[in-house]
């Protein structure tokens, strides 16, 4: 259950697009997201939650920030406003006060977040990529210099990835090696 409102919180919160051409399914947009909308679709997280959600809003990811956020309003729920935020777990983790966990939202306490904290650097440590995810209210105008939920989101957990070289890493570590760095 909170691997699907995982994905589902994730795909919400990304800009790719999965296009099917000729029966085949590529990517446009931002892999990262785009590996994110196919983990949702492969885990078939089309939730009630993600099919009644309309009026999407915004606060793209920034270096400052460490986060994308994004206001949804549920039709569901009379157009009330949801938050869906995932980026920097260490920054995410942060504004969070609860967790969802067996289905439902507890406080997230000092014991607690170490472990997730923990969890998250043994994922980086492994060399995956990780990205945090949680939800919460939004206020009915997202302000740039607001920071998502002030402190009350939801924890929802943390997605790791592999994130392979890019294709110049090669040439980059050989130019490093020619001018005399060690690694």
């Amino acid at each position: 259950m909170e691997v699907r409102r995982l994905l589902a919180a994730a795909h919400l919160a990304s800009n790719a697009e999965l296009v099917e051409r000729d029966g085949r399914f590529t990517v446009a947009g931002d892999p990262t997201e785009g590996a994110l909308k196919v983990a949702a679709r492969k885990a078939a997280s089309r939730t009630r939650a993600s099919r009644a959600v309309h009026a999407r809003g915004e606060l793209p990811f920034s270096a400052e920030r460490k986060l994308m956020s994004t206001a949804h309003a549920d039709a569901m729920r009379d157009g009330d406003r949801v938050l869906f935020v995932k980026g920097a777990p260490d920054v995410l983790l942060a504004h969070c006060a609860f967790e969802r966990r067996g289905g439902e939202e507890a406080v997230l306490a000092g014991a607690r977040r170490e472990a997730i904290a923990r969890a998250v650097d043994g994922l980086a440590g492994e060399a995956l990529r990780t990205l945090g995810v949680a939800y919460g209210g939004c206020p009915p105008a997202m302000a740039r210099s607001s920071c998502p939920a002030r402190g009350g989101a939801v924890w929802l957990g943390v997605v790791g990835m592999i994130d392979p070289p890019r294709p110049e890493a090669r040439d980059a570590v050989a130019a490093a090696q020619k001018a005399g760095s060690r690694c």
